[in-house]
């Protein structure tokens, strides 16, 4: 490409290109900028190539970086002042490059006609500079999380510079220069003296001397470690030292925190007779705790010592276990529970007990076996004088674990369930109930470690057991605490009431014939009332009315006359010799069986009733209408509902309102459930309801002066209903009638 500007003078056209800086010039009149061939190259365009201010403005990433060129550009024509800028911009490609802009004006006759300009790529340097921002970011959030910072201190200068970490551990300001002195002014006084000495060997041996020290930063101590590198010239002399400090603190209390609970450790094994050990596999030897030599009587050299050494203090008798308990482990892959004596080299005899947990690997082979050995020979002393204790109890009791494990049992325990001691003990409790109380026991279980005291168990219910043999016998519990320096147990002692049980059932069974031989005599007595009031009253009607059909036959005036009313007290006789039949035959059946049942006619009980009351309806002109479509029948007791509608109708004709002709409504219903509902209304006198509605269905009470008013009816009729599972209830208001509604037991029962 032919160089069409006059830039400036190079020494190599080929430098400039290997330096990516290529060269523009601007014509102030037509805007046309003439590039060089490695601008072209930069900007991605054909060789040669003329870009109008349009075209310019295609390339700018921003509007606000083509703005600010454009008003440099301007500036530079209008004041003759050069500038340099750094932009973004995007090729025909599509690739973006950041690229440094800079111009100079060329002046004819005071005036702008040309600027000259550079072009550079910056892509490479940006990229570089963005990847050394990322490191440099990413290596102040990995001092961060690990809590240090690097420090260089210049041997010749005395001076140190530290990175934004260290400046922040030790509150100093960002790339702050300070003297040594400066940098150790917060190191602990009583720690000054041994860091100086440590510094002080690192010049002499002129290799980096690694120290731990503490800062008082705020009356705040933090712990420090220090490591560094000595830095020299070709002659050996120190030129300067790079170290890093990191804050150590929360390991130093986390190591101080360890020691505690080791210690601690150390003394609850103390405590509890019990040491610790470790094997890790393919190996011959354990690592213990100082507690368990002590318990093997050994002294502690060193935490290692080897099996076949602690296999040599178990008891003879018990070798062979003890043997088998460990190829059992290995098999299984599980350490559970053995107990087993050692003899000391003095002679002594202690019983151990061996617990553990077996770690396996990925491809599920065993990598370490942890353990603990517990001296337990105090505390099987004081079971054995506890199990004495215990046998001489005269009750089955059973000793259980919080989390309902069988610990002991007595001897009236072994006999009345039928296991011996390696049988039960060690197995749930829950063994021995059936799965219908083990939710209950669950909440009984809570509330008693909640609250540890001797109770009596009551569930509501009788509670059972089971023996070996799956038979369940009734059990009466008490249960209470004992304690122990270690947990709480619970003390069951379980007592068998079967023949308890049995007596009580004799009893009952007498008691309930009792009630059953009085019942029926009450039943029997009762129906005998009922009898006599039935008769008494069911008979008055009847007899009334041909009192009043004797009197109209007396003053009959011609034959006619009297042949009607002889015929309708010849149905009147009639149906009272029914009625005392029908009595008879009922008293001799309540005597023996239970109230006869049967399905009637409601329609035709009606008229039966009308039949017996014919001469009063006359008398009265009372207008008496059954609605029976909803329901036509009722399953009850013939005799009873016979005098239920005698009762009622009879009731509605005696208090009837003097100023007006009686009616009667009689209404059946018919509910979802099946209950069958009847409603006699009238328009007779009412009742106040308020006044007597309590008194209305009891015996002997009245509430209007009528002559023939007895106080038995209602009573009568209610006790009638009610001894057959139904109800009477009423709605009356004075002056303006009364309606009884009479529910029957549910018809779908029969």
């Amino acid at each position: 490409m032919e160089n069409n500007c006059a830039g400036p003078n190079l020494s190599s056209n080929e430098i400039y290109a290997l330096a990516r800086i290529g060269h523009w010039q601007l014509n102030v009149e037509t805007r046309i900028s003439i590039l060089d061939d490695v601008s072209c190259l930069i900007l991605g365009v054909p060789k040669g190539s003329r870009l109008s201010d349009v075209e310019s403005e295609l390339y700018y990433q921003t509007k606000t970086d083509r703005e600010k060129v454009s008003v440099l550009i301007e500036n530079l024509i209008k004041t003759g002042k050069s500038f340099k800028v750094e932009v973004q911009l995007k090729k025909p490609d599509g690739k973006f490059i950041w690229v440094l802009i800079a111009g100079s004006s060329v002046i004819e006759n005071d005036n702008c006609v040309r600027i000259d300009g550079l072009l550079q790529d910056l892509t490479q340097i940006k990229d570089l500079e963005k990847s050394l921002r990322q490191k440099n970011q990413i290596m102040n959030v990995a001092q961060q999380k690990a809590q240090l910072g690097h420090w260089q201190w210049d041997y010749n200068t005395n001076l140190a510079t530290c990175s934004e970490n260290m400046s922040q551990l030790l509150g100093l300001e960002k790339n702050s220069e300070l003297t040594l002195s400066s940098l150790l002014k917060d190191v602990h006084p009583e720690d000054l003296e041994s860091v100086y000495a440590s510094l002080d060997k690192t010049m002499k041996l002129k290799s980096y001397q690694s120290f731990t020290h503490r800062l008082l930063i705020d009356d705040e101590v933090r712990y420090i470690r220090v490591i560094g590198e000595v830095n020299t010239d070709n002659n050996g002399n120190i030129t300067s030292i790079l170290g890093i400090s990191q804050d150590i603190t929360e390991q130093q209390q986390f190591e101080g925190t360890l020691l505690k609970k080791n210690h601690l450790l150390n003394l609850a094994e103390q405590k509890a007779s019990m040491g610790h050990w470790y094997w890790q596999s393919g190996t011959k030897d354990l690592m213990g705790s100082k507690n368990l030599f002590r318990l093997f009587g050994l002294d502690f050299q060193n935490e290692r010592i080897r099996i076949k050494k602690l296999l040599n203090f178990v008891h003879p008798e018990d070798v062979d276990q003890v043997k088998r308990f460990t190829l059992n482990a290995i098999k299984n892959k599980r350490v559970d529970s053995l107990v087993f004596r050692i003899v000391l080299d003095n002679d002594q005899v202690k019983i151990v007990r061996a617990t553990g947990e077996v770690y396996v690997s990925r491809d599920n082979e065993i990598d370490e076996i942890l353990g603990i050995f517990q001296d337990i020979t105090a505390q099987r002393a004081q079971e054995t004088k506890f199990k004495n204790l215990l046998d001489s109890a005269p009750n089955p009791t059973f000793i259980v674990r919080h989390d309902r494990t069988i610990d002991m049992i007595n001897d009236e325990a072994q006999k009345l369930f039928g296991y011996q001691p390696e049988e039960i003990v060690g197995q749930s409790m829950r063994k021995l109930f059936p799965k219908r109380f083990h939710s209950m026991g669950n909440a009984l279980r809570k509330n008693f470690f909640n609250n540890p005291k001797v109770q009596v168990v009551d569930l509501g219910k009788d509670l059972m057991m089971i023996t070996n043999k799956g038979e369940e016998i009734p059990i009466h519990i008490t249960i209470g605490p004992v304690f122990t320096d270690n947990e709480v147990f619970v003390s069951i002692v379980a007592r068998d009431i079967t023949k308890e049980k049995r007596a009580k059932r004799k009893l009952l069974e007498a008691k309930e014939s009792l009630e059953v031989l009085a019942k029926e005599l009450k039943s029997q007595n009762q129906q005998l009332e009922d009898f006599s009031h039935i008769t008494t009253h069911n008979l008055r009607a009847p007899v009334n009315n041909l009192n009043a059909l004797l009197k109209l036959l007396k003053v009959a005036k011609n034959e006619e006359d009297k042949a009607v009313l002889f015929e309708k007290q010849e149905k009147v006789v009639n149906h009272l010799t029914l009625t005392l039949n029908t009595l008879v035959d009922s008293l001799k059946v309540k005597t023996l069986e239970s109230i006869h049942l049967e399905k009637l006619c409601l329609k035709e009980v009606l008229e039966k009733t009308l039949e017996l009351l014919t001469a009063e309806i006359e008398r009265t002109g009372t207008v008496i209408k059954g609605e029976f479509s909803a329901i036509d029948y009722v399953v009850y007791n013939k005799i009873y509902l016979e005098s239920l509608f005698l009762n009622l109708i009879s009731n509605s004709i005696k208090y009837k309102h003097p100023d007006r002709t009686p009616e009667i409504l009689i209404t059946s219903q018919v509910s979802n459930s099946g209950q069958v509902k009847l409603h006699f209304t009238d328009n007779g006198l009412g009742m106040d309801l308020d006044r007597y509605g309590s008194k209305l269905f009891k015996m002997n009470k009245v509430f209007h002066n009528h002559p023939e008013a007895k106080g038995i009816g209602l009573y009568m009729t209610k006790t009638q209903l009610e001894a057959l599972g139904g109800t009477i209830t009423a709605e009356s208001e004075v002056g303006k009638g009364t309606t009884f509604e009479i529910i029957f037991k549910n018809q779908k029962e029969n």
